[in-house]
């Protein structure tokens, strides 16, 4: 009889990253990257996996490893200006907030989370 799996439990509100009807991030524009042996190829599913937690230290971490290897990639230095907004949003530094993610926005004009932060951040304010 094979091993039964533990099935996963719900992500707690602590831990989510915003609030609302939010599109989780996927790298690749939600399509899964090959595997190989359950490793990702693609260095932005690790990115994704942190941002959808929340743990946007971790994720800025990589990212700041990915852009300092490869300088012109925008995609990374896009997801890197979000995770910056984000952290600043988080910390009600609204002004800083709305620079970095218009500056993703203006990096990768389709980063759906980028636009998503910026119109909540805008709908809070008000």
């Amino acid at each position: 009889m094979p091993a039964s799996r533990a099935t996963p439990q719900p992500q707690s509100s602590a831990a989510r990253p915003m609030t609302g009807t939010r599109p989780p991030f996927t790298p690749n524009g939600g399509a899964r990257p090959p595997t190989n042996g359950g490793r990702s190829e693609d260095p932005m599913v690790a990115v994704a996996e942190h941002v959808q937690k929340g743990q946007w230290e971790a994720a800025r971490t990589l990212l700041l490893g990915l852009t300092a290897r490869h300088p012109t990639i925008s995609r990374y230095h896009a997801m890197l200006a979000f995770v910056r907004g984000r952290e600043a949003q988080l910390a009600r530094r609204l002004d800083e907030a709305r620079v970095e993610l218009t500056h993703a926005l203006q990096l990768d004009p389709d980063l759906d989370v980028a636009k998503t932060a910026l119109a909540e951040l805008f709908t809070r304010r008000k």
